[in-house]
């Protein structure tokens, strides 16, 4: 139910709040559907986590975190982050269509920008 107010209840256009959803986009939108992500990840599938303030990244995954879409792996800390993210795989399911959509637009825009 978290996951739902994430992105249907949540009016805020406050920068974590967009990141956030920006995340969950590239989350449920992601091909191999990880189990676990980590920054590294992050910075890979998900533009505006990339250029974000330091700050706002960790706003916007506290959120994530909140609204039971992640979990600390319990795998350590770097430089005071978890290494590593557990995904909640009911997402995948819960969003299914919201994810095709993110990845068919992004497909669509990458497939243009090559032509």
């Amino acid at each position: 139910m978290h996951s739902w107010i994430l992105y249907n209840e949540i009016l805020n256009e406050s920068e974590p709040y967009t990141l956030a959803q920006h995340i969950g986009k590239s989350i449920v939108a992601s091909d191999e559907k990880p189990e676990h992500i980590a920054r590294h990840w992050l910075n890979q599938h998900c533009k505006k986590f990339k250029h974000a303030s330091d700050a706002v990244r960790r706003e916007a995954i506290q959120i994530l975190t909140d609204a039971n879409w992640l979990e600390d792996s319990k795998l350590g800390k770097y430089n005071n982050w978890p290494k590593q993210f557990t995904i909640n795989q009911k997402v995948y399911e819960m969003f299914e269509k919201i994810g095709r959509e993110h990845k068919e637009a992004r497909d669509f825009v990458l497939n243009n920008l090559h032509k």
